[in-house]
């Protein structure tokens, strides 16, 4: 059972390659969720969709290699010109211009910035989360990316990401890889759902992706980025596993555009994670997503901030430890109080009755039954 259902879905074509799609909700600009491929599919985005959706027509789509499209093993298929053109074909059959393109790591970010580039008059702003745009910065020493084509013998840790090691166990790689890209707490449901749809995927489709060409050298890929003129956002987490926060930093110096540095996140964020605003400048502050919502080149253009809608009362009350807990019902304040460090857990409300359920502690010493009300055990 999906949080929201689409408002229509179908097949975008690109050279006999069909990718699925799906549309959801109205409301412009329209932003295109743009799937980190062949390693997941577009339920990556499950979470955002439900929200984006109340305000804005959201576009989310598989991209080859996963989900409902389909799934070529030829290197070529996998070529940026052909993820670029993929990107275009469900644009066309979506009815989509312009876009605010929102993309993670290296498939979703790069190829964004390629896409605003080649295409500026389609694309109105771009979100790039976990920057992996290639060669501007050095990726991590531990991932051995410079060794996947050799036999290291062993498949423990990093050295899970390599030709030989795909082809002996798969899922040991999938699974640690995830474990991995969400090292917060409690994010066990998000690591599992995503091992899914890796193994959903074939070792062949993963492998082509990455023996596809690409000869783009440093110079050229630091001049794409500082041609890009759309409003760009960027955020990345500070533990980061997969990409480097040196180039986010580096893409930020680049285009001019705001940072958000993540405190003690990993590569996919995490909502309710505390973080911090960081400038091309290098200045600091505490983010909130107001200003992020002002920051930038072009501030406002790329994603105007929805319209207020009705808003249900806090599920606390001011005086919520003093009153009978039978007036509570026709009696509670819902002024939201200020809480203080050391109360930080407000009693909430009861589904089922409108009370408030007070803590148990406050309920482990029943008062003792008189003598007259009570029962003789049975025989």
């Amino acid at each position: 059972m999906r949080a929201r259902d689409p408002d229509r879905d179908g097949f975008a074509d690109h050279d006999g390659t069909r990718v699925f799609y799906e549309v959801f909700g109205a409301g412009e600009p329209t932003p295109v969720l743009v799937p980190s491929n062949p390693i997941v599919d577009s339920q990556q985005w499950k979470a955002q969709v439900p929200y984006l959706s109340r305000h804005y027509r959201v576009v989310t789509f598989d991209g080859r290699g996963n989900g409902r499209s389909d799934r070529p093993v030829a290197p070529a298929a996998y070529t940026e010109e052909a993820y670029l053109a993929e990107l275009a074909a469900v644009l066309d059959a979506t009815g989509s211009d312009p876009v605010v393109l929102v993309g993670l790591c290296h498939d979703g970010v790069w190829r964004s910035l390629r896409f605003a580039h080649d295409h500026p008059e389609r694309v109105a702003g771009i979100v790039a989360i976990s920057v992996g745009v290639p060669l501007i910065a050095p990726p991590h020493a531990f991932k051995l990316e410079d060794r996947f084509d050799e036999e290291l013998g062993t498949d423990e840790g990093w050295a899970k990401r390599n030709r030989h090691a795909w082809r002996r166990d798969d899922r040991g790689f999938v699974e640690f890889f995830f474990a991995e890209m969400f090292p917060e707490p409690h994010s066990t449901k998000q690591a599992e759902d995503c091992v899914a749809w890796g193994l959903e995927t074939s070792v062949e489709a993963m492998l082509a992706s990455m023996d596809a060409p690409s000869e783009l050298s440093r110079d050229q890929v630091e001049a794409i980025c500082r041609r890009v003129r759309a409003p760009l956002l960027i955020i990345h987490g500070d533990d980061d596993r997969c990409q480097p926060l040196a180039r986010a930093q580096r893409l930020a110096e680049l285009t001019g555009a705001p940072l958000v540095v993540l405190e003690d996140a990993g590569h996919s964020r995490r909502p309710g994670t505390p973080s911090r605003s960081t400038s091309s400048s290098g200045t600091s502050s505490t983010n909130s997503p107001a200003a992020v919502s002002a920051s930038g080149p072009n501030p406002g253009t790329a994603f105007p901030a929805p319209a207020p809608g009705p808003r249900r009362a806090p599920h606390h009350s001011t005086d919520r430890y003093t009153r009978s807990h039978h007036n509570l019902t026709s009696e509670r304040s819902f002024a939201a109080p200020a809480v203080s460090a050391t109360d930080r857990h407000p009693a909430p409300l009861s589904r089922r009755s409108g009370r408030t359920r007070l803590p148990w502690r406050r309920w482990r010493d029943p008062p003792a039954m008189p003598a007259q009300a009570r029962r003789a055990p049975p025989r």
